[in-house]
């Protein structure tokens, strides 16, 4: 192996989190039409990994064509609903015999390590390829990541998994850190209803970004047409047929730069940055989607 080829298998065994049976059943009954006739591709998982056990129990009943499962531990599991094959590859996701095996397969399922998760959605958008991924909730901002959220090739799960074993067979709290990232469809998923009016309270505007800044979710108005900065914990409580997505802001615009400012953060009021907010602007249901900004 090269220097570098270690170095990213160490980076990866440093942030690695395994998901629960419990939340893998939580979030993966939602799809069970879309995997039917499917190969299932887990590219982050060894042999003891809940999404590998899930399958392998529910292969028949979700109608499964194949699955395979490997890591960096350079296993490759291979299930047809009867017969098991175990062999050696070079598991580190971006290698070609990982490649070649994700080409083949319909769907990618797994927990992919956080600090490598931009690189494996770019991949997995690169070969055209469906997936169901844990993420932390912050890559929504990603330059790589945004884009496909606000054209609706990605949406988020249903659920938010809350705590992860280590490596070392410990608890991790990650409360509101993670979220399902998928190109599957979501059908049913349940939205809330916000109530707050334009006049319950000031709404300011940043000081150098045209929207105002909405502090936390439940304040989104829902009278108001114009542009709002929102938090980016907001974007699994916004159904798109209600709200458009028109950008995501920090120390810079992901999709419209004309609007950057060096030295700045456009997330600024008064001077004093905000959080990253997602730019979004309600949709009256008879209109077409209005991209451009005003």
């Amino acid at each position: 192996m090269s220097h570098d080829h270690l170095s990213n298998a160490k980076r990866a065994k440093n942030d690695e989190y395994y998901t629960r049976r419990s939340d893998v059943e939580l979030e993966l009954a939602h799809y069970t039409a879309s995997f039917e006739g499917k190969v299932v591709y887990c590219n982050c998982d060894d042999q003891t990994s809940a999404f590998k056990d899930y399958y392998v129990d529910n292969f028949k009943e979700l109608g499964l064509q194949g699955l395979f499962c490997s890591g960096i531990a350079g296993e490759l599991f291979e299930y047809d609903g009867d017969k098991t094959t175990v062999s050696k590859i070079d598991g580190d996701f971006r290698s070609n015999d990982s490649t070649a095996i994700m080409q083949q397969s319909d769907i990618v399922v797994t927990n992919p390590p956080y600090s490598l998760f931009r690189p494996f959605f770019t991949q997995l958008l690169e070969h055209e390829k469906d997936f169901l991924i844990l993420g932390n909730k912050n890559a929504v901002s990603c330059q790589s990541v945004f884009p496909a959220i606000k054209e609706g090739v990605v949406r988020l799960g249903y659920t938010a998994p809350d705590y992860f074993q280590t490596p070392k067979g410990e608890l991790a709290n990650l409360t509101g850190l993670s979220r399902w990232f998928t190109t599957l469809p979501t059908p049913g998923k349940n939205y809330p209803n916000f109530t707050a009016s334009i006049s319950d309270r000031e709404y300011q505007q940043f000081d150098l970004y045209p929207a105002l800044n909405v502090d936390r979710t439940c304040e989104i108005p829902t009278d108001y047409d114009g542009l709002l900065g929102v938090p980016i914990s907001a974007l699994d409580k916004l159904d798109q047929e209600k709200f458009e997505l028109v950008d995501l802001i920090a120390r810079y615009a992901v999709i419209d730069s004309s609007y950057d400012t060096p030295g700045h953060q456009l997330t600024e009021i008064n001077g004093e940055p905000r959080y990253s907010r997602l730019i979004v602007r309600k949709l009256n249901l008879k209109d077409e989607r209005r991209l451009p900004i005003d």
